[in-house]
């Protein structure tokens, strides 16, 4: 292949320069971007849509979508009813709703009715098939014996801060 006259080129064509005095290899000259064209653009034509979302064929498992216009947002999906004779564990969430609220409101007093039905949504999830129910219960009874004993820790740190370390 022969050379050419003129500036060094890369691989890919491009004008060499930086040449390092080391030896080490060429370094290219900095790619260079085109500079837009100012112009109209083309507005692409819509594909023609259903105008609404259409349920499901019997037994083919999927939802068409919505139509989307320009800036609109994604139309909702409509909320899922749980399937006939589905088993629930209410304890389970009244264990849970008990420790949250133990950690803000009354910590000792609300964390006890949350470790009972916590155990008690546990036992009955335990029996289950697919343990419904079970990490709500689980949270309900870690909540209920952390605002049980955060407390009753901090009283004792401060009793014995406050008699010097000791009980006599």
């Amino acid at each position: 292949m022969a050379r050419r006259d003129g500036p060094d080129r890369d691989a890919f064509g491009r004008p060499v320069t930086d040449r390092p005095a080391d030896g080490r290899a060429p370094r290219p000259a900095p790619a260079r971007r085109p500079t837009p064209t100012p112009g109209p653009r083309p507005t692409p034509t819509p594909e023609p849509r259903p105008s609404s979302a259409s349920p499901p064929a019997p037994g083919s498992g999927t939802w068409s979508a919505p139509e989307r216009s320009g800036s609109s947002p994604p139309a909702a999906r409509p909320p899922v009813a749980p399937a006939p004779g589905a088993v629930r564990n209410p304890d389970a969430t009244a264990a849970l709703l008990f420790g949250i609220a133990s950690v803000f409101v009354l910590p000792i007093l609300l964390s006890i009715p949350a470790i009972v039905f916590a155990r008690r949504a546990r036992r009955i999830a335990r029996d289950l098939p697919g343990r419904p129910g079970w990490a709500a219960a689980t949270w309900g009874l870690w909540l209920g014996w952390f605002t049980l004993l955060w407390p009753t820790l901090l009283v004792a740190v401060f009793v014995v801060g406050a008699t010097g370390g000791t009980m006599s």
